[in-house]
């Protein structure tokens, strides 16, 4: 059964800068950088859900009303626990807090588990981090998010099951 998540999908030049500042925090302090096509923002982590459950989430998102935010990741540092090296915001926007906690309302509300720690928006650039990172600046990579999208991640492929526009 695949894994579900909510996510924002950097357009391909930010996914590209990410790529590359993944590729120099890997040199730097070990581990494996994310390939591009795999680099997002996630909103809400579902896990492995059933068909039905899938399906329901679609409905849902469809009700979750987006504004286009503007996205800055400018800080690196990493998570202890899984290794991963990774890029957030040093100022979150309230559009993209206000995005995930509606998600998250709307699918608990109808009975799909979501990761329930303190949302903290990233972008995992790095696996298997050998030294810790400690939190810095780094350039600023950006993007006008207008969509956000639920894919499924099956056997490390990714597949986008639903995409959801600014209104």
């Amino acid at each position: 059964m695949a894994r579900h998540f909510f996510a924002l999908w950097p357009p391909e030049g930010a996914a590209e800068s990410l790529e590359a500042l993944g590729r120099d925090l890997a040199g730097e302090f070990g581990g494996r950088p994310t390939a591009r096509h795999k680099i997002h923002v996630t909103l809400a982590f579902l896990g492995e859900i059933e068909a039905d459950a899938v399906t329901r989430a679609c409905e849902l998102a469809a009700g979750i009303r987006m504004t286009a935010l503007d996205l800055v990741l400018d800080q690196a540092g990493w998570f202890r626990g899984p290794r991963v090296g990774w890029a957030g915001c040093s100022a979150v926007p309230a559009e993209l807090a206000n995005l995930a906690r509606s998600l998250a309302g709307a699918l608990g509300g109808a009975g799909i588990a979501v990761d329930d720690r303190p949302y903290v928006p990233h972008a995992t650039l790095v696996r298997k981090v050998a030294r810790p990172i400690d939190v810095r600046m780094v350039p600023p990579i950006g993007w006008r998010a207008q969509s956000f999208v639920l894919v499924a991640s099956e056997g490390g492929n990714y597949r986008i099951r639903g995409r959801w526009e600014t209104r």
